[in-house]
């Protein structure tokens, strides 16, 4: 709505590469991801299209004149806690957040299963002190399988809502 906050937050806000499917023609998924771009452009290797969903919630958001603003948080899958109290800083001062967590390529994919469906990294941690602030939160996870998040679920207060993205 209008002169609403948003903080879109989490690793996988800033993805391209992790939103195409495994099942991508030729050599693995980029093969034709944006094969209809300006001819300038157009590449077989390149996920230069595929809008990040930081940048597809900016877009929308400011259409209602809303601003956005976003940060990782923390990494898909490292124990750094660089860029958490940035990322906590912008939840704090936004009416709503969306969390963007779960798995890149790198951690599950065709071929590739994770050795458990928690969220890798800190972002089972990331989540819950962004919960903590008591925003309205919406989590989206994004990963081609299951993904454990018992504890985000039930901490309070918890998401007001989880999207499954494949």
């Amino acid at each position: 709505k209008e002169g609403s906050k948003l903080a879109v937050l989490g690793p996988l806000a800033f993805a391209r590469d992790d939103l195409i499917s495994d099942y991508g023609n030729g050599k693995w998924r980029r093969q034709n991801a944006c094969w209809n771009g300006p001819p300038e452009n157009a590449s077989q290797s390149s996920d230069f299209c595929i809008p990040t969903v930081a940048a597809a919630l900016a877009t929308a958001h400011a259409r209602s004149g809303g601003t956005t603003t976003s940060a990782p948080g923390c990494d898909v899958d490292s124990n750094s806690t660089a860029g958490q109290a940035a990322a906590l800083a912008l939840a704090d001062a936004a009416d709503e957040v969306i969390l963007v967590l779960g798995f890149g390529h790198d951690q599950a994919r065709e071929g590739k299963d994770p050795l458990d469906t928690t969220l890798p990294g800190r972002q089972g941690l990331f989540a819950e002190a962004v919960m903590a602030l008591g925003k309205p939160t919406t989590v989206v996870l994004i990963g081609g399988g299951a993904l454990a998040i018992d504890d985000q679920l039930n901490a309070k207060p918890g998401p007001g809502a989880v999207v499954q993205a494949f």
